[in-house]
């Protein structure tokens, strides 16, 4: 099992869970990965290989191939690996999305027959105030001039806001896309015997998920406008992606699962135009 931003709180909570009956090849940017790499370890969990480093670069690639090739391809994957809203909006989109791109291209010859994938997605991806022309634009993400083309629809659909709120459009923008990959990826990977699906988590309490209330209002109104009324923690998460892990769920693939304590139910269809306009005015 491969495990993404294995270091983070969704990833720590599915590498614990998930990894107690399978080995586990882990990443994350995190130099702390090596200390709950020997935290596991300890533990009696396998972990083949732990790789440090930032997803989409080459070396990172690299080395999670060659893990695949010792280990004869893999089973399952979990990415769970991603950046805030609160970082610069580029690197958001940069390791969001096209990171994902590059990863799923180097992992799609190691399928094996009954492999699944799971891609962390977000509430916000389905927020996303995505455009034919922008959905268009970001179908290409690696060609020419894309972030040039890129910027310009963010400052059309930011107005008033400016570049305060890029951050935010380029998490959602990212996210959708997530989602959309597994419907776009479903019929090549069916044909191949494997499924890769997405989930959507809402507010979850996590170091990621705290400072982004902390930092952002409308975030932080979001716990209790939820049907929950709480926040979510990594343990649900993690339990969801086992479900859609198992061979019980091998009906499933291509979708998405919302588990946002029905935040986005509770909306209404209007939401990505009402999220947008008090993105505008926050």
């Amino acid at each position: 099992m491969i495990i993404t931003g294995a270091n983070g709180g969704m990833g720590r909570a599915c590498t614990r869970l998930l990894g107690a009956t399978m080995d586990l090849i882990l990443t994350d940017a995190a130099p702390a990965l090596s200390d709950f790499t020997q935290e596991l370890r300890t533990e009696g969990y396998t972990v083949t290989n732990s790789i440090c480093g930032n997803l989409g670069t080459a070396d990172v690639l690299a080395a999670v191939e060659e893990s695949l090739v010792d280990n004869a391809g893999f089973d399952a994957l979990i990415h769970t690996c991603g950046l805030p809203p609160s970082a610069p909006w580029r690197q958001v989109m940069e390791v969001n999305y096209i990171a994902t791109l590059r990863l799923l291209a180097r992992l799609e010859p190691f399928m094996r027959h009954g492999s699944a994938a799971v891609l962390v997605g977000s509430v916000a991806g389905h927020l996303a105030p995505v455009t034919p022309t922008l959905e268009a634009l970001l179908a290409e993400p690696l060609g020419d001039n894309f972030f040039e083309a890129l910027e310009e629809q963010l400052h059309d659909l930011a107005g008033p806001a400016g570049t305060k709120i890029f951050g935010l459009l380029s998490y959602s923008l990212s996210k959708h896309r997530v989602i959309r990959l597994c419907a776009e990826r479903a019929q090549d990977w069916g044909s191949r015997g494997a499924r890769i699906v997405s989930i959507s988590p809402g507010m979850i309490y996590t170091p990621m998920g705290r400072h982004e209330a902390d930092s952002d209002p409308l975030a932080g109104r979001l716990v209790t406008a939820t049907p929950a009324g709480r926040w979510g923690t990594s343990m649900e998460i993690a339990h969801a992606v086992r479900f859609l892990l198992d061979p019980v769920a091998s009906f499933i693939t291509g979708s998405d699962l919302l588990v946002d304590g029905g935040g986005l139910a509770s909306a209404g269809t209007n939401a990505p135009a009402v999220w947008l306009e008090n993105l505008r005015h926050s």
